[in-house]
């Protein structure tokens, strides 16, 4: 037990002394922030609200607008592929290497099920709901 209080009285020590450490860095380096600008230098008029909301707000808002605009052009331009109440015509893809079409099984176009003779055949890769 004195051992374990011992580790806490030295861990206790080194926390307080970095606190202190990093406390004494801080308002060091806070007096030159303090300082005052200099009276030979020119002081300027504050900025306008307008301008000021055009550098911070309108900036961001346009390069927002045009990202989009260039991300919804191509499909624009083609015309709109999906279109409500339109099936899928695309192709579909495969990635990584492609089954024998033998092996491929094909489903009950109202389940979705493998017919049997056909699932027996698959011997590797796929996804099924069965677990």
């Amino acid at each position: 037990m004195t051992k374990g209080r011992a580790m806490i009285g030295r861990a206790l020590r080194r926390v307080l002394v970095v606190g202190a450490l990093t406390g004494v860095g801080a308002v060091g380096t806070a007096s030159v922030a303090l300082a005052e600008t200099p009276d030979s230098w020119t002081k300027s008029a504050p900025m306008p609200l307008l301008e000021v909301l055009g550098i911070y707000v309108g900036i961001p808002v346009a390069l927002f607008a045009l990202i989009a605009l260039l991300v919804v052009a191509p499909s624009l331009v083609r015309g709109a592929n999906l279109q409500p109440g339109v099936e899928w015509s695309g192709q579909p893809e495969w990635f990584g290497a492609r089954p024998d079409d033998e092996a491929i099984p094909t489903g009950d176009s109202t389940t979705d099920e493998p017919s049997e003779a056909k699932a027996s055949a698959v011997t590797r890769g796929g996804a099924g709901g069965r677990w």
